[in-house]
């Protein structure tokens, strides 16, 4: 199933697609239906692989993201709702008032 040989095992066969498989049926792109439909033709008399329609072109976006295309996806910025933080140690300034205070007392 994902390509995994044990070794001394006297049966090793494809159980689950087919050997013109291409593709890996697991990716996230690929479509359900898969790329080829297996049928019979009577007049060739023989299993006949075809090329599968798609009703649309699949996965093919020529945007960013496909939310884009609605109007209000991004009237502010992303960090627009975040509260900004002063990431200066409070205790630091502190520490400088007192300085600047002790060096103006001692002038």
């Amino acid at each position: 199933m994902f390509g995994v040989w044990f070794n001394n095992h006297p049966d090793l066969r494809r159980i689950l697609t087919d050997y013109g498989f291409e593709g890996h049926p697991f990716r996230k792109d690929f479509p359900l239906s898969g790329y080829k439909e297996l049928r019979y033709d009577a007049e060739l008399k023989r299993v006949v692989y075809e090329p599968t329609e798609l009703a649309q072109e699949f996965r093919k976006f020529d945007l960013k993201t496909p939310w884009e295309v609605f109007p209000a996806f991004r009237n502010e910025s992303i960090t627009a709702g975040y509260e900004q933080i002063n990431l200066e140690n409070p205790v630091n300034e502190e520490v400088k008032k007192i300085g600047e205070n002790a060096a103006k007392e001692s002038s």
